[in-house]
């Protein structure tokens, strides 16, 4: 049966150039093995310091985890960069709805069923609880074109004129 190595003990053994417990280290423990030979003095004392029950093992594997934790941040980073597409110039306002369209698609695929429910509570949309998303979807949408209207019509009607000052209105008492 393997020993279970203390870490110290480790940096002991591979900078005392002891080949078997070596070729032991790296096949067991590849992380780990690779970062206490690169340690200075310091960096041994500070092994040292460490506690009994902190093991080789246990080295490896937090080492391994940071490693993971790293490794999916580069995969998150390389998902969320998408190529550039190679596109003929179009008039600028095109451009800027297709911006639009991205950005409306983004937030609906983030928010779910839930989240658009509170939404429309928050818009004073009375709906259904309890529906798919695209229910929602539909009701936020058929609220803000509604609003849109409201707008486009509101700034459409003439300002009301001043009604006439009559001289009979201004009565002294």
């Amino acid at each position: 049966m393997a020993k279970n190595w203390k870490p110290i003990e480790a940096a002991e053994a591979i900078k005392g150039n002891e080949v078997a417990n070596m070729i032991d280290f790296g096949r067991r423990f590849p992380l780990a093995t690779i970062a206490i030979s690169q340690l200075n003095e310091a960096g041994i004392e500070i092994l040292k310091a460490l506690p009994d029950f902190m093991t080789m093992r246990k080295l490896e594997s937090g080492l391994k985890g940071e490693l993971e934790a790293e490794t999916e941040v580069e995969a998150e980073e390389e998902v969320e960069t998408p190529a550039p597409k190679a596109k003929a110039e179009k008039p600028a306002k095109k451009a800027k709805v297709e911006e639009e369209d991205e950005d409306e698609a983004e937030e609906e695929v983030e928010e779910s069923a839930k989240d658009l429910f509170m939404k429309c509570k928050k818009l004073k949309i009375e709906v259904e609880p309890k529906q798919s998303a695209a229910y929602y979807k539909k009701a936020i949408a058929k609220h803000e074109a509604e609003e849109a209207k409201k707008v486009k019509e509101a700034r459409q009607k003439p300002a009301p004129k001043p009604a006439k000052k009559d001289e009979e209105d201004d009565w002294d008492l």
